[in-house]
């Protein structure tokens, strides 16, 4: 993209440079001649077609449905994350996002304009309470005309402007009108599909709609990386949506347009900020959008609008030089004598008494042209009811329904697509018959340009076809209804016979629970004993007492003499035994945590209910039940299945009968608003505008011709040595226009090379 974009730069900055060369020399000679030509007009054209050529513009239209990712794609080719993307509905108002250097404030920002005229400036981090339908602020879509995004970004250089429109499923007609509109005078559009659901009815039916434009819309099937490659690969996809493009039943595309460029816009902005990518699949993802992003820029700076750019300046320019080479050349011609300014009055005056004359006669001429037109409008209403029938058979094979559901998610659109159709080929007739019309005045005026189209009225564009699609729901079917009682009693039955089986379940478990229970008592009432039986063989074998050994002081002062010399005396006295009574205690826990235990498993026991035979014998029963309840279900449903199928289809004929009906109720509207969009035209008013611009361009004609007399009577009566000068003068700057002429076609073959 970087080559392509740098050598159309080199390309327009060569233009500038030459336009600017010979502007400068224009001026100079059209200074040095301008007491004998006035090019003043025609110097103003140009100096306005070199603004043009600084200011050029080169705008990208994005549209598509909802979760194509249109904000996603448009920060990728930006490199910025400013417009909000989410995975619901976001874009609710029209956005144009231009570089920041066209903002007077120099600066990065959002300019938000109202409906009711307000603008003011948000910064980006604000902008999802202006763009979105989730604001929380205002109604976006009714309150907000639209937004200008100024940004610092490369890709924007140069006059680049990205238009990103709510899309096909706006919740306003003036954002429709508007997406239509750009794409009709956008350089490139861009048509996003989501790859994973891509050429849905919806789309088709837009693409129908905007088919005249189709050789400057690119299709892109964006988030690749979702494709699932263990599956099928992203070129299989393709290969499947331009099939889908070229063959379906709403519009065939012509293979030539039908290209598909599969890119992932989420990897490409990630790449483009920075991000790291963990797979070699990632980065592939990412370089499909580069490649996309090179088409794209070499057909902006190559195809019809970029040729027009630069070579329609060097076809101004040379023109002016062939007029001003045209009027030296007369004067060149007096100076030498080969004007004669006697026979050039006479011519005047035969001229000016052949208007008088024709004046006369117009009036004859006038009522001529009137019966013309009231034929034309007679013979043009059957070609105007042809066309608008031809419309009506188109559309009742693009309206085709097959599912009822499709009928009552489209309907809206289905109407709007019918209307548009309509109103699109009444567009069309009237500019087929101004055509016509301008075929009766041309030889009048000799011309059908700005001027007389401007007396045309115009026709607002909407034939206000007064037409709706009802709603179609399944009405009340006595039969369906008893059916589907009949299904809801049986699914109860069988909910209850469940419960049944439940609850005998229930009655086996406990029981088996039950008996879980009891063993383990036991286990314990075992290990209980013998414990205990260990414990008491021990308490039994111990003796009561035992003996003791212990010192004491001797008495007397003798004895305590006999203390401090060999000690106190030691004695045997009788105790009772410790370990007994130890043994007692641990006797007594043992019991109190047997208790503890068999308290704490009879909590646990379970109400017993019938016995488990019973219980098994029930369960039986219900599980019979309900196997006999399932397959009365099945039965009911396959017969409400089929009935419903029935009422179905014969609500699925209405729709369709509905669906011509409207067709053929608009198309009936559209032929009676012919009178209508006729009178609006008011073409008697630019007929008789036909005829004063003929009277006015004869008498300009003479006024032109009397002034460029009286202008060579001035040179006539020069004195030779001036006359001489200036023809030296006119020779000499007429060799000059001639290189610069020679000089702009080479260009000019250089360019479209």
């Amino acid at each position: 993209m970087i080559e392509s974009r740098q050598r159309f730069r080199d390309k327009i900055d060569n233009v500038k440079q030459v336009l600017t060369e010979h502007l400068d020399y224009a001026r100079q000679v059209t200074d040095r001649l301008a007491v004998h030509l006035d090019m003043k007009n025609e110097m103003q054209d140009l100096e306005q077609l070199h603004a043009n050529l600084v200011k050029g513009r080169f705008e990208i239209i994005v549209v598509g449905e909802f979760s194509t990712g249109k904000s996603t794609f448009i920060n990728a080719l930006i490199g910025r994350k400013v417009l909000p993307s989410k995975a619901q509905p976001t874009t609710a108002t029209v956005n144009y996002i231009r570089h920041y250097s066209e903002n007077p404030n120099r600066s990065e920002e959002a300019v938000v304009f109202f409906e009711d005229g307000r603008s003011e400036r948000v910064p980006f981090d604000q902008l999802e309470q202006y763009v979105t339908e989730m604001s929380t602020k205002f109604s976006v879509v009714e309150e907000i005309k639209h937004v200008d995004l100024y940004v610092d970004s490369a890709y924007l250089e140069d006059g680049v402007v990205i238009v990103d429109t709510p899309g096909m499923q706006s919740l306003h007609k003036k954002h429709d009108e508007i997406t239509r509109k750009q794409i009709a005078v956008s350089n490139a559009s861009i048509f996003l599909f989501n790859i994973n659901h891509a050429a849905t009815r919806t789309e088709f039916i837009f693409i129908s709609d905007i088919q005249k434009s189709l050789d400057r819309i690119f299709f892109v099937a964006n988030r690749c990386d979702e494709v699932d490659t263990s599956e099928q690969s992203v070129e299989s996809v393709v290969l499947s949506i331009e099939d889908k493009l070229k063959r379906n039943d709403y519009f065939q595309v012509d293979p030539k347009f039908s290209s598909v460029y599969a890119v992932s816009a989420a990897k490409a902005l990630q790449k483009r900020i920075g991000g790291v990518f963990a797979t070699g699949k990632d980065e592939h993802d990412a370089s499909r959008f580069w490649a996309f992003e090179e088409k794209l820029w070499v057909y902006l700076t190559q195809g019809e609008k970029a040729r027009e750019m630069l070579v329609q300046p060097l076809h101004r320019m040379e023109g002016f030089y062939q007029n001003l080479l045209a009027s030296m050349q007369e004067n060149i011609q007096l100076l030498n004598g080969e004007l004669n300014l006697d026979e050039i009055r006479e011519k005047v005056e035969q001229l000016r008494q052949q208007i008088d004359t024709r004046r006369m006669a117009l009036n004859d001429e006038k009522e001529r042209l009137y019966l013309q037109l009231k034929d034309l409008k007679d013979c043009f209403r059957k070609e105007y009811e042809a066309e608008v029938d031809g419309v009506g058979r188109v559309l009742k094979r693009e309206s085709e329904i097959h599912h009822l559901e499709d009928y009552e998610e489209h309907r809206e659109q289905i109407l709007g697509h019918i209307r548009s159709a309509y109103n699109d080929c009444i567009r069309k007739m009237t500019d087929r018959f101004k055509d016509r019309l301008a075929g009766l005045v041309v030889k009048y005026a000799d011309r059908f340009d700005e001027e007389l189209s401007d007396k045309l009225g115009t026709w607002n564009g909407q034939a206000g076809l007064d037409v709706t699609l009802r709603a179609f729901k399944a009405r009340g079917n006595a039969e369906l209804e008893k059916l589907n009682q009949e299904k809801e009693e049986i699914r109860q039955e069988i909910g209850h016979a469940q419960s049944q089986q439940d609850r005998q379940v229930k009655a086996i478990t406990d029981d088996h629970y039950n008996r879980q229970l009891e063993n383990l008592r036991q286990r314990e009432e075992q290990i209980y004993q013998h414990r205990l039986q260990m414990i008491k063989h021990q308490f039994d074998a111990e003796p009561l007492t035992m003996e003791k050994s212990e010192r004491r002081e001797r008495e007397g002062l003798f004895g305590k003499m006999k203390d401090m010399l060999s000690g106190r005396e030691e004695i045997k006295v009788t105790v009772k035994n410790p370990d007994r009574a130890a043994l007692a205690e641990a006797m007594k826990q043992l019991e109190d945590r047997f208790e503890a235990a068999m308290k704490e498993l009879d909590g646990r026991k379970r109400v017993p209910g019938v016995s488990p035979e019973e219980a098994k014998r029930r369960l039986d029963a219900a599980e019979a039940k309900e196997q006999q309840l399932k397959e009365q279900y099945n039965n009911v449903r396959g017969e409400i299945m089929k009935k419903t199928l029935e009422v179905n289809e014969r609500l699925l004929g209405q729709v369709k009968d509905e669906i011509l009906h409207v067709v053929a109720s608009a198309g009936h509207q559209a032929k009676r608003a012919y009178d209508g969009v006729i009178a609006d035209l008011q073409a008697e008013r630019m007929m008789n505008h036909a005829f004063d611009l003929h009277i006015r361009q004869h008498d300009q004609e003479i006024v032109a011709m009397d002034a460029r007399i009286k202008e060579h009577e001035m040179l006539v009566q020069q004195n030779r040595q001036k006359q001489e000068e200036l023809l030296a003068l006119l020779d000499g700057l007429h060799q000059e226009l001639n290189v610069k002429t020679k000089e702009i076609r080479q260009l000019y073959v250089e360019l479209i090379s």
